[in-house]
């Protein structure tokens, strides 16, 4: 049954082209007013529309007791805790132009029931206010105006996202509905406790510190049940406190990465980087960096290497092949997380413009 599944997701595209036309068409009327603010709205409605989905599913994390914590629509993402407004661009979310990061305030809040609700709610809002413009635009006796013309453009831009929405697709990243057919054909929690390992690492490259992660999140990172979890959260606790430039916490994670988990590309990766970062020893660097494979699951630890390879390049003088790792180490981070400015792209940057330790004699 492919052919029918391609069938409507292309009949779906073609109708939401054709409901954007419809509001281009339907606002144009717009910009022969004096009205500055509706011929800017004119020309900016998808970011009200794009709003108002991600705001269906903020709302429907806080109904179902989770906590949001990014928040975005492009070009803008708000992060609320710590709270921070930046211009990213589109970071690439599994909406059209946005979504929301939000996360269970508990163990028991972690259900596949609340994380369907949460999936769902953006296209309720989209269908929401479609609905609520069009019977604004289109109610009777009324003499329609500008404002009138812009209530129709927004529903039927509101239209085509709720349909882009509402219908499974895969072609690039799964939008709602393909996430809500997971969530029901699992119909399981996303793994809590064990969940809380890897969305504390979420949690990180958007730039929340891990002391603020949750109570459940912290407790599953401190009882670590397999040392394929020991070696992600002491990584995880690394990469954090490198954010935060504590050099001595990661000195202490990289310590106990030696201490538990010797034989590990976390470790390997870690003490190379320190050699290199802090202490400038490139010989020491290279004998652990050189222990890393090329190719392993979490793309953070080759991103690190990276790092850790362009210090020793610029220690050295090879000024382009230190660039080139630090691009390198930038393109990990987007091929993990899909967006541009997290914490990862970040330290890329500052790989090339904080001030070099003394190179050992």
């Amino acid at each position: 049954m492919g052919w029918i599944d391609t069938g409507v997701r292309r009949l779906i595209y073609v109708t939401a082209i054709a409901l954007t036309a419809a509001g281009l068409a339907t606002g144009v009327g717009v910009l022969e007013s004096a009205n500055i603010f509706g011929v800017l709205y004119f020309f900016f409605c998808w970011f009200p529309v794009v709003v108002v989905h991600e705001l269906g599913h903020a709302i429907a994390a806080e109904i179902v007791g989770w906590r949001t914590w990014v928040f975005h629509a492009a070009p803008f993402a708000i992060r609320l805790r710590p709270f921070s407004i930046r211009i990213v661009g589109n970071m690439e979310g599994p909406d059209v132009g946005g979504f929301v990061l939000a996360l269970p305030r508990t163990v028991a809040a972690d259900t596949w029931q609340r994380q369907a609700w949460f999936t769902v709610g953006g296209p309720i809002a989209s269908w929401v206010m479609a609905a609520a413009c069009f019977a604004y635009a289109w109610r009777p006796q009324v003499e329609a105006d500008w404002v009138d013309q812009l209530a129709a453009a927004s529903g039927f831009y509101s239209l085509a996202a709720a349909l882009l929405s509402s219908w499974p697709n895969r072609a690039s990243r799964p939008n709602d509905a393909a996430i809500l057919v997971d969530i029901w054909q699992k119909k399981a929690a996303s793994g809590a406790p064990l969940s809380g390992f890897w969305q504390a690492r979420y949690l990180w490259t958007f730039g929340v510190p891990q002391t603020l992660i949750e109570d459940w999140m912290t407790e599953a990172c401190d009882a670590p049940p397999t040392q394929r979890h020991i070696d992600f959260i002491l990584f995880t606790r690394l990469l954090d406190c490198l954010a935060r430039r504590d050099e001595a916490g990661v000195r202490a994670q990289a310590a106990a990465l030696a201490a538990r988990s010797p034989g590990s590309p976390e470790n390997a990766v870690a003490q190379g980087f320190v050699a290199a970062w802090y202490d400038a020893d490139i010989a020491r660097a290279d004998d652990h960096l050189v222990k890393v494979p090329s190719s392993l699951p979490d793309d953070d630890i080759l991103a690190v290497k990276k790092l850790a390879l362009a210090t020793i390049f610029r220690l050295t003088g090879e000024t382009e092949a230190a660039e080139k790792c630090a691009d390198s180490a930038q393109l990990h981070a987007w091929n993990r997380w899909r967006f541009r400015g997290s914490q990862m792209d970040s330290l890329a940057k500052l790989a090339m413009t904080r001030r070099l330790p003394a190179p050992l004699a």
